[in-house]
């Protein structure tokens, strides 16, 4: 048992997956050293090989959209199964604020050797990506888990 406990600790986290006041904390203007202190340590776990950031985001609404960075392939992913035309230039310039900041942190932890290929600031990666495997609302029932949609792509991803 001893072994397996050390061996866990001994694996390098392939994905960081923030909660939901991260996103909140950044659309409302909080500072690169106040996201540091909160998040660095218990959200960003030290790591070499680091393929995937979660970052949830929350609109007043009652409206919950998924931001993905792919950071192996520098690639950005939006998972919204409320996507509309009207939507997007606000969601897309929020996820954008919260790629510069956390471009920021990046380039502050100890974790920038995740980005020795590409840049570390993923606002620079290019355009939002929206799978369009993901389920929609429909009457403002969604059909089925959005989040075992998420995780079959992810799987599927690294394939």
């Amino acid at each position: 048992m001893i072994g397996s406990m050390v061996s866990s600790k001994l694996m390098a986290p392939h994905t960081w997956y923030f909660p939901s006041n991260f996103a909140d904390e950044v659309l409302s203007g909080a500072t690169v050293d106040r996201l540091q202190v909160g998040y660095t340590l218990p959200w960003m776990p030290e790591t070499n090989n680091l393929h995937y950031v979660f970052v949830p985001i929350w609109e007043p609404a009652d409206v919950w959209y998924l931001m993905m960075l792919d950071v192996k392939e520098s690639r950005l992913y939006a998972f919204d199964v409320n996507k509309t035309p009207e939507s997007i230039i606000r969601r897309e310039a929020n996820m954008t604020r919260i790629c510069r900041m956390l471009g920021k942190l990046f380039m502050l932890n100890r974790n920038l050797v995740n980005f020795r290929h590409g840049n570390p600031n993923p606002a620079t990666w290019g355009k939002f990506h929206y799978p369009a495997s993901l389920p929609t609302d429909v009457d403002g029932y969604v059909a089925y888990p959005i989040t075992h949609q998420l995780t079959r792509i992810v799987l599927m991803s690294d394939a």
